[in-house]
């Protein structure tokens, strides 16, 4: 096994084993063991394998992955939240064919994140094979109720994912390995920190980010958590939302994923263009991200022909209710004609997006709009905020 080879040219050449247990949270006794052909915990592997090879993670936890069998179940939800392709495909495999009724169970429902991360099953499909079904293993009950949430998330039906999530929170604490229970966790956090923050509850949303912050084992939700943090204190705290959509974007560069790296920064460009300051990342593109970002800035500039002209590049029709309901914001900061300010709002109402809501409601206000008919808007945002 590579990472035993590993480990014992380390204590080769002057590393102690207190020293690996301290990084990976067992005992000497745990690195003698393994050291000597015995198992190792799957997370304090990872542990390990972070601290001295970083780089090879992937090469060397699927090797431990395969050669460890009794970590086979932990290696599955690890292949999973690590984004690790071929090692999920190889588990789902290896435990379709297995003796085990509950191996069998455990590769029957990853099957189904499988197929939803690939694209080849419908939220409705999803609900349709886990929605009212018996599962053995705790941990199946969980991750099926999990798996659920993305169902009903993906679909809008925002109340029905938080109610599943809900429904099994405080049972995760039950889960017995270290591993799956943070990893279940962060998975909760996630679509919990994003439906508050839909319903502008930021209270909730900031406790369940953080909580994703604490939790998370990969870079990806780590990064992508700093991103939304910086959503969060848009209207709070201009510094403290810049400083966590640097950090996401730090993140996202070193992990070598540009498209992500380009969605952070057309946010930080989005935040800076909005209170007034300079846009950092701001780019001449077709991409209609880039197109609204610009004629955003021109908006603030005063420069009103140049974002007219941008606008009217964009084609209304590809945009989902989100990007429109901006559009249509972007236009009444344009022209101040509050019919788009009230398309906006639909727009967003449609979208099931409180959050940013505000803006048309706050160029309403400017434009002079009756404070009543402010007051009944944002009842109806505050009305439909999630507790």
């Amino acid at each position: 096994m590579l990472l035993r080879k590993r480990i014992l040219h380390l204590l080769e050449h002057g590393e102690t084993r207190s020293k690996l247990a301290k990084i990976a949270g067992v005992t000497n006794s745990n690195i003698g063991r393994f050291i000597e052909g015995g198992n190792l915990d799957f997370y304090a592997a990872t542990k390990i394998v972070r601290d001295y090879w970083p780089e090879e993670e992937q090469d060397l936890m699927t090797d431990f992955s395969r050669n460890m069998k009794r970590n086979a179940k932990i290696a599955m939800e690890y292949a999973f939240v690590t984004r690790n392709r071929e090692l999920q495909k190889e588990l789902i495999q290896t435990f379709k064919k297995s003796k085990g009724r509950l191996e069998r169970e455990w590769a029957k429902i990853y099957n189904i994140e499988f197929l939803r991360t690939i694209e080849q099953i419908k939220p409705g499909e999803i609900i349709e094979k886990l929605e009212n079904k018996f599962f053995e293993t705790l941990e199946m009950k969980i991750y099926s109720n999990i798996l659920l949430s993305y169902a009903y998330y993906d679909i809008n039906e925002f109340t029905q994912s938080l109610n599943k999530l809900l429904s099994i929170e405080y049972k995760v604490a039950d889960i017995s390995n270290e591993l799956i229970r943070r990893c279940y966790t962060s998975r909760m956090g996630q679509v919990l920190s994003s439906i508050y923050f839909y319903k502008d509850n930021e209270k909730m949303s900031k406790k369940y980010y953080y909580l994703v912050l604490e939790h998370a084992i990969d870079e990806v939700s780590l990064a992508s958590t700093y991103h939304s943090l910086g959503f969060i204190y848009f209207y709070s705290d201009l510094e403290l939302a810049l400083s966590n959509l640097e950090r996401s974007r730090a993140m996202y560069i070193c992990g070598g994923s540009p498209k992500k790296t380009q969605q952070v920064e057309n946010t930080i460009n989005f935040v800076q263009i909005y209170h007034g300051i300079k846009p950092s990342y701001l780019k001449v593109s077709d991409d209609f991200k880039d197109l609204h970002n610009l004629a955003f800035y021109y908006i603030r500039m005063g420069q009103s022909t140049k974002a007219k002209q941008l606008l009217e590049q964009i084609n209304m029709d590809e945009l989902s209710n989100y990007y429109k309901a901006f559009h249509y914001y972007y236009l009444g900061e344009l022209t101040l004609d509050d019919t788009y300010y009230y398309d906006s709002i639909i727009e967003f109402i449609e979208a099931g997006n409180d959050f940013f809501l505000r803006l048309p409601i706050e160029g309403l206000r400017k434009n002079g709009a009756s404070e009543k008919l402010l007051q009944v808007l944002i009842y109806r945002r505050k009305g439909k905020r999630l507790k």
